[in-house]
């Protein structure tokens, strides 16, 4: 399984922290929030770690420098000002099997980690059922069946929340990219997030969701969450 980190935006909502740096290499208590999902990861098996940057990709390439992280693969998308779809867009040459679809500024604790790797099959998100989501938060709604019906953070009728991981199988890997082809065919496309991928694929294919409740997890999307991360990092079971 290839792991894909997609680390290409700019971060502008927690801007006076990314003025000279990727979003992803912000310090919580003295460690970049990259070296704490790289770190996890180890946890879990995989074949290679693709990190798609693109704004500052050069202080990417230097800390990883500094690392012994085995098996990554650094490869940047120029259109980072545009959606995160053309983020996954510039791995897609890369990605040669099943892949598990990570953002760069999540913290998943490993237990978390596992918990997806041991109950993936076909195209699977995980998500959680236990906070209470605000406005920018990614919101999913289920169908009858309990697969995913859409993903959106303007949804007022949801089920659950997104957790910011998404696996595919190698067996579907193809209907991940042609709703990707999809997407840009559109007159928006190439401004959309990449969750919109799954909400396209939603409704031709049945994309399974994990559970991964009652544990917790960090995102850092502005000064408020980088508070809360501060204060919460060495409270949550990441190994």
């Amino acid at each position: 399984m290839q792991i894909v980190i997609l680390a290409a935006g700019r971060g502008i909502r927690i801007s006076s922290m990314t003025n000279s740096r990727p979003k992803t290499l912000i310090e919580i208590q003295g460690r970049p929030i990259l070296d704490y999902i790289l770190s996890t990861l180890q946890a879990i098996n995989y074949s290679e770690i693709i990190i798609v940057g693109g704004y500052k990709i050069g202080k990417l390439q230097a800390f990883l420098q500094t690392r012994s992280y085995q098996k990554i693969r650094l490869i940047e998308n120029n259109d980072y000002l545009k959606g995160s779809v053309l983020t996954i867009l510039a791995a897609k040459k890369y990605i040669k099997e099943e892949f598990l679809l990570l953002n760069a500024d999540h913290i998943i604790p490993a237990a978390l980690l596992k918990k997806m790797s041991q109950e993936k099959s076909g195209i699977t998100i995980g998500c959680d059922f236990d906070r209470k989501l605000g406005p920018d938060d990614m919101k999913v709604k289920l169908d009858s069946k309990k697969h995913v019906s859409t993903m959106d953070k303007q949804l007022i009728d949801y089920d659950c929340g997104y957790i910011g991981m998404t696996y595919c199988s190698f067996s579907m890997k193809d209907f991940y990219f042609e709703a990707l082809d999809t997407i840009l065919k559109m007159n928006d496309g190439e401004a959309k997030n990449v969750e919109f991928i799954i909400s396209t694929l939603a409704k031709t294919q049945s994309i399974n969701i994990c559970d991964l409740s009652n544990v917790g997890w960090l995102e850092i999307d502005n000064n408020k969450d980088l508070q809360t991360a501060r204060s919460k990092i060495n409270h949550l079971p990441i190994q």
